[in-house]
């Protein structure tokens, strides 16, 4: 906890004073983000407020964080998405899922696909009676239920070398 509060604190004082902080202050924080066990939300908001300084700071088509090394960029883009959808946050966790795929910089791989795919279970959204999910045109021909867990487990099979047995439960339990 403590650690964290010397982040937070040290996010703060960054943005009261206008500063965009550099590449290795950005690898700096997020290291010590990545270090956290897990993400609360105040924790969260300053890992998307590096996302936003970064991009501003290297003028990023990226998700964020520039010129950042892959493992980095990897790390920060996985604890968004888990966050997204351990607080059931669909439209969020959808969209990260998406701006993953379509990005060069990140190899998505099972337990990306699990955790979007145990989410729309958790919530409903893969019965047969689930309501369309907004923002799904053009990126899946269903919008909700059992066509599209086969959309998206198709693609996953297309994409993943293997499925880690911790995802196949994950993904069973759902």
């Amino acid at each position: 906890k403590n650690e964290y509060s010397s982040l937070l604190i040290l996010m703060v004082k960054i943005k009261e004073c206008g500063i965009v902080p550099n590449k290795s202050t950005i690898r700096a924080l997020l290291g010590l983000m990545n270090d956290l066990p897990s993400l609360d939300r105040e924790s969260f908001i300053v890992l998307e407020e590096l996302v936003i300084f970064s991009d501003l700071k290297h003028n990023s088509s990226e998700l964020g964080f520039g010129s950042l090394d892959e493992k980095s960029k990897f790390e920060a883009y996985y604890r968004i998405l888990e966050y997204y959808c351990d607080t059931w946050n669909l439209p969020e966790a959808l969209s990260m899922f998406v701006r993953m795929q379509q990005s060069s910089s990140v190899k998505l791989e099972s337990h990306h696909y699990v955790m979007i795919l145990a989410m729309l279970a958790e919530t409903g959204h893969l019965r047969k009676d689930a309501p369309s999910i907004e923002g799904l045109d053009g990126i899946y021909n269903n919008s909700a239920g059992p066509n599209l867990f086969n959309e998206i487990v198709a693609e996953m099979a297309n994409t993943v070398d293997e499925i880690d047995p911790s995802c196949a439960v994950r993904l069973y339990k759902s």
